[in-house]
């Protein structure tokens, strides 16, 4: 009987367990033991695409080593790593602690360090769980405590997971009251997913957010001296934050590792043995070719593998007679991803768009397997920047062909499958369409027509949430981001007349634009929700301080905002009256 398939489970021990579909991956555990033995405390950094086992993977490997299930029954029975008997010796030998990234908050520092904090409790509830306060003198229970409610603030937070390990270490016992011994194993699953959430921030607040990051990650990793093993997985391989790079020479398995390729997705062979176990014999054939043609296609090292979350999701649904669906989908918005394609020059885009315009279409280009994000940030019209972080994210698959140096990988890059198409072009189309949008409020500005900038740019805000930081400071970094997006040459905090305006785009010889002066009011600085009142508040900003003075046929803008509402207002200097 065919063993039933999980469907979004990523908990190893539970799967397992409960008897369900686990196709093995446990070889993966032979290095990383081999490091433990050899005592080199190594960190292994893998990056793959969502969706591609990388959290089932990483709870495999706690759940083999966690000493809190000692005297469990033993769910590597008959599993790939059960013929490497030497290694039975560190089965359920070690302390775990496993942090999450994922709730990592970056919009602000302050909000940063905040969820460190939150990120902390989390660890010290789940320790606490674990191993209970048996082993714990009352210093050590005090401060576990103290972490686990949130009364720790940030500068003993930053640190904690340093002092934890060496507790663990030092203090830890079995239940015969011996010591344990053992430095913890220390997991980090999504080191990365905070990029999803900057959304082209300003670069001091990127340059913020991962330097207080990086500060976290080497005190878990760095400068701590009592784990004996640490695993950390991601999307993006980031190079010069620090986040990584700040580590001593961390082992890099990403796309191209030939050594890891395979444990990650299902291969060809895993496949067809799933689709013979859960596929009726006459439909065989059919579903194979059907699984290949919609959800084969990624090359990992040099392994050939599919998608395998999408795999199970078909064959849990069992409907072979039918044409495969698409079940791809990013588990949360890319925004860091959704900004660079948006903003990416147009010959660039094109390429791009090239490869979804029909069925097998490929293209020549370099991919950076390590994502130099200050890079990309700076310079989003890098051809290699968007493909590699289109080829990472799992939308473009990358056969390579040759080396570049020690960075690049040129590579034949093409659509990888029927699934992805659909989400590729729709990537792409998604970006393009509100660029267009995008110009359509730049036209209005230019044409002085206010109502028609206010309905082009409350399209705009409807993709963000009433959750965002509105505050003054907020809106004129989101403003000036979009200029700068559309490479524009505008500054925030220009001196005009009397005073300072929120931002001011230079003229532009080139498109014969003249230059825009732009002062946003907000109705929390109104005193006010009414955009109409907040708006004349705005248009008597320009006339007490003059601004636009000095520029010959300048534009005036006033941009009343009320979170995801606006209402603009527009003139030229020589005029009158302001078009609303």
């Amino acid at each position: 009987m065919a063993q039933k398939i999980p469907v979004g489970a990523e908990s190893f021990d539970k799967i397992r367990t409960h008897g369900l579909l686990y196709v093995d991956k446990t070889e993966l555990l032979v290095p990383l033991c081999q490091d433990v033995i050899d005592g080199k405390m190594n960190v292994h950094v893998f990056t793959r695409p969502t969706r591609f086992g990388k959290t089932l993977n990483l709870s495999m490997i706690e759940r083999f080593f966690d000493v809190a299930y000692d005297g469990a029954p033993d769910v590597f029975e008959n599993l790939d790593i059960s013929r490497h008997q030497g290694l039975d010796q560190l089965k359920n030998r070690y302390p775990v602690i496993r942090i999450n990234f994922r709730d990592i908050d970056p919009s602000s520092p302050d909000q940063t360090k905040s969820s460190i904090r939150s990120t902390i409790m989390n660890v010290s509830q789940d320790i606490i769980s674990r191993y209970g306060y048996g082993w714990m003198s009352d210093n050590v229970k005090g401060l576990m405590d103290s972490l686990a409610n949130g009364k720790e603030d940030y500068p003993v937070c930053i640190s904690a997971i340093r002092m934890i390990s060496r507790y663990l270490r030092n203090g830890l016992r079995w239940p015969d009251g011996s010591l344990v011994g053992n430095a913890p194993v220390i997991l980090i699953d999504e080191y990365d997913a905070f990029l999803h959430d900057l959304d082209k921030a300003p670069q001091d607040r990127v340059d913020e957010v991962t330097r207080i990051l990086s500060k976290f990650m080497t005190s878990i990793l760095k400068t701590n001296e009592d784990f004996s093993l640490g695993v950390v997985t991601g999307v993006l391989r980031l190079s010069q934050t620090g986040i990584l790079s700040g580590l001593n020479s961390p082992v890099m398995h990403d796309m191209f590792d030939e050594g890891t390729g395979r444990f990650f997705g299902y291969t060809e062979e895993e496949v067809r043995k799933l689709v013979n176990e859960h596929v009726p014999e006459p439909l065989r054939e059919k579903a194979m070719a059907d699984a290949r043609h919609m959800y084969d296609g990624y090359v990992f090292g040099k392994t050939e593998v599919y998608n395998p979350r999408s795999i199970n999701m078909y064959l849990a649904d069992g409907d072979f007679y039918s044409n495969p669906k698409e079940y791809w989908e990013q588990s949360r918005r890319n925004y860091f991803l959704d900004s660079l394609v948006e903003s990416s020059p147009q010959s660039v885009q094109d390429m791009i768009a090239g490869l979804a315009v029909r069925e097998g279409s490929e293209a020549v280009a370099d991919v950076a397997p390590a994502t130099v994000y200050q890079d990309v940030y700076r310079d989003p019209s890098s051809e290699t920047a968007l493909v590699s972080c289109l080829v990472v994210s799992g939308y473009l698959k990358a056969v390579p062909l040759e080396r570049i140096g020690t960075s690049l990988v040129r590579c034949s890059v093409s659509v990888p499958s029927r699934e992805m198409a659909h989400a590729y072009s729709h990537l792409v189309a998604t970006a393009r369409a509100r660029r267009s949008n995008g110009n359509g409020f730049v036209d209005a500005l230019y044409s002085c027509d206010g109502a028609r900038a206010t309905r082009e740019f409350s399209s705009r805000l409807e993709s963000h949430s009433i959750r965002d930081p509105w505050s003054h400071q907020r809106c004129k970094e989101h403003l000036l981001g979009y200029f700068l997006d559309r490479f524009f040459a505008a500054r925030a905090e220009a001196e005009t007349g009397n005073g300072f305006v929120d931002v001011l785009v230079e003229r532009d010889p080139e498109r014969g634009a003249p230059p825009l002066c732009i002062e946003i009011t907000t109705t929390d600085e109104a005193g006010t929700m009414d955009l109409g009142r907040t708006l004349e508040l705005c248009e008597r900003k320009f006339e007490d301080r003059r601004y636009g003075s000095g520029f010959e046929n300048a534009i005036l803008v006033a941009f009343a905002w009320d979170r995801k509402a606006c209402r603009i207002a527009v003139k030229r200097t020589s005029d009158e009256e302001w078009s609303e």
